[in-house]
C-alpha cells in the first residue's frame, strides 16, 4: 500500500512540475526552481565576488561579465589560430582540447 501511495505522489509531483513548467514564461528559471527546491537548495546567492583584473578591482556585474566572455574568448582565437585550414598532416593542427588546457594551465601557473 505504501509503494502505490509513494507511486500515486510522484506522479502527482511530475505532474504539478511539468504543468508548472510548460505554463511558465521563464522555463529555465522554473526549472532551476524545481530543482532547488527538490534538493533542498533555496538560497540562491546573485552576490559577485569583487574581481581584480589589470591592477583594478570591480565589483560590477557587468564589467565582471564582459571581463570573463574576454578572457575566453582570447583563448578560443588562441585554439583555433593553431589549425591550420587544409593539412592532412595530423602533426601540423594540435588537438584544439589539448591546446586549451595547456594555456588555461599556463595561465593559473604563472
Amino acid at each position: 500500500m505504501q509503494d502505490i501511495n509513494k507511486c500515486c505522489k510522484k506522479s502527482k509531483k511530475k505532474k504539478y512540475y511539468d504543468e508548472l513548467i510548460s505554463t511558465s514564461k521563464n522555463v529555465t528559471k522554473t526549472t532551476w526552481r524545481i530543482i532547488r527546491k527538490e534538493i533542498g537548495n533555496n538560497n540562491c546567492q546573485n552576490d559577485i565576488k569583487p574581481l581584480k583584473t589589470n591592477n583594478s578591482i570591480t565589483i560590477n556585474s557587468q564589467e565582471t561579465a564582459n571581463t570573463f566572455s574576454d578572457h575566453f574568448l582570447t583563448y578560443a582565437d588562441i585554439v583555433t589560430s593553431n589549425i591550420k585550414k587544409g593539412s592532412k598532416d595530423p602533426s601540423d593542427n594540435d588537438n584544439p582540447s589539448n591546446c586549451l588546457i595547456n594555456k588555461l594551465t599556463a595561465h593559473f601557473q604563472e
